[in-house]
């Protein structure tokens, strides 16, 4: 890439919507038994758009903290994968992954959610209009094939730039004690 053409794309999911907040209490706490049985899978859920509304803060205050070194941030959300396949037989058998696949709509195959991501590094239009610390998803035709891809408003928990900033401090703090710096 040409100079001043460095991009940085953050991948989130449209799960963030399901957040409660960030519980700085809980971040670097395990929980014994977590995810072994069907009744874990609500607050699965919602730990998992809380990680995701992280990854928002995260991509939002690197943004804020690169934007006058020639860095451009955008996000993404990828869309349901078959990635994770399997992934819900831990939490109940085969026939709890069967259930929640009757309620989800059909995966998509990787190739197709990881066109947003390749679009959003390479495309000249990204430079070209300066966009920057957007919410880009992918279109999906009714036979769950990639279209297109477009920026969405994001909600108001996800634009909270006090979060935002608290969640990269509280992170800072974390590290720093891990490594001993300061």
């Amino acid at each position: 890439m040409a100079h001043g053409d460095a991009r940085i794309v953050v991948t989130s999911s449209i799960g963030y919507r399901s957040a409660t907040g960030i519980d700085y209490t809980a971040v670097t706490t395990a929980r014994p038994g977590d995810g072994d049985g069907i009744w874990d899978v609500k607050p699965a859920f919602v730990r998992y758009g809380n990680s995701k509304l992280a990854n928002i803060y995260f991509a939002n205050e690197l943004d804020r903290r690169l934007r006058d070194h020639g860095y451009q941030h955008v996000y993404s959300f990828a869309g349901a994968t078959n990635l994770g396949q399997g992934g819900f037989k831990a939490w109940g058998g085969a026939w709890a992954e069967s259930v929640v696949r009757l309620f989800m709509k059909p995966l998509n195959t990787v190739e197709d959610t990881s066109k947003t991501q390749t679009y959003l590094a390479a495309s000249p239009r990204i430079r070209q209009q300066n966009i920057r610390g957007k919410h880009w998803a992918p279109v999906w035709s009714w036979k769950q094939r990639y279209i297109k891809c477009h920026p969405e408003e994001l909600t108001d928990m996800g634009k909270d730039q006090d979060e935002q900033r608290k969640l990269w401090d509280f992170s800072e703090r974390v590290m720093f004690g891990l490594s001993g710096d300061s």
